[in-house]
Parts: C-alpha cells; sequence; structure tokens
C-alpha cells in the first residue's frame, strides 16, 4: 500500500491517504485533483467537522475564491482513520 501522507489531526488521530483512494478522488471528482495541500489543510484545520454513522468523519472547509466547500470524508478504523473521499459541495450535510 503506498500512502501518499500520513498526518495527525487536531484529535490526535493519524490519517493517511492512499494512492488507491487518490486515484479514486481524482478519477471520480476531477475538480478537486490538484488540491492535495487543501485536502491536507482540510484535515488540519476544518472549518467544520460532522461525525456520521459508521465512524465516518466529514471535514469541511471553505474555499472563499470558489464559493464552494471542500468537503473530506475519512473513516476511522482502530483510532487511526484514512480518506475515503473529497469533493467540493455547497451544503454542509
Amino acid at each position: 500500500m503506498v500512502v501518499i501522507f500520513r498526518i495527525t489531526a487536531g484529535n490526535g488521530r493519524r490519517i493517511r491517504l492512499t494512492l488507491r483512494q487518490w486515484n479514486h478522488i481524482a478519477y471520480r471528482h476531477p475538480a478537486v485533483a490538484g488540491k492535495l495541500h487543501e485536502i491536507e489543510a482540510t484535515i488540519l484545520r476544518p472549518t467544520y467537522t460532522v461525525l456520521s454513522e459508521g465512524s465516518v468523519v466529514r471535514y469541511y472547509s471553505y474555499l472563499k475564491e470558489e464559493n464552494v466547500y471542500l468537503m473530506v470524508a475519512v473513516r476511522l478504523c482502530n483510532g487511526d482513520g484514512f480518506v475515503i473521499t473529497a469533493f467540493h459541495t455547497r451544503s454542509l450535510s
């Protein structure tokens, strides 16, 4: 498994993004493909954080220049997490 980044979020959890998931994000959401640093920044300093069902945390950061939120979904497992997907959205949900 190739890891693109591994960071420690504000809650102390280590979160990783694998090459496999990055390829998924780039293919399914091409508008986010060039925003690797913004994905990291969203996890480190989110504007909003929402805990969803099934141990999924959604991190949001507002991108003022684009007038959208960048949503990064992270699944938590055994105290650590991994990025599931990331995309632009106009609403928090």
